[in-house]
């Protein structure tokens, strides 16, 4: 029997939320988040202000983060260079 890969209700939750304001996983095939995705879901767990704003705001954080960017890093465990 394969596992089944997924995500906790809150983690869920939280993703929802942020996909509907705008925000973009970076992510492949599986629910893999990268560590500003992480970031992200702490953002909402931790905030005082309700979801929706909080959202935005990170939604607005990601946008000007990569505008302007051209480039692209990937890191694959185990393969060290350079």
């Amino acid at each position: 029997m394969e596992e089944e890969v997924g995500c906790t209700p809150t983690v869920q939750k939280y993703g929802q939320n942020l996909e509907r304001n705008g925000y973009e996983f970076f992510r492949w095939w599986l629910p893999i988040f990268i560590q500003s995705d992480i970031e992200a879901h702490i953002a909402l767990r931790d905030t005082g202000k309700s979801l929706e704003g909080k959202a935005k705001d990170l939604v607005y954080l990601q946008k000007d983060r990569l505008e302007g960017t051209d480039e692209t890093e990937i890191a694959i465990p185990g393969i060290m260079t350079t």
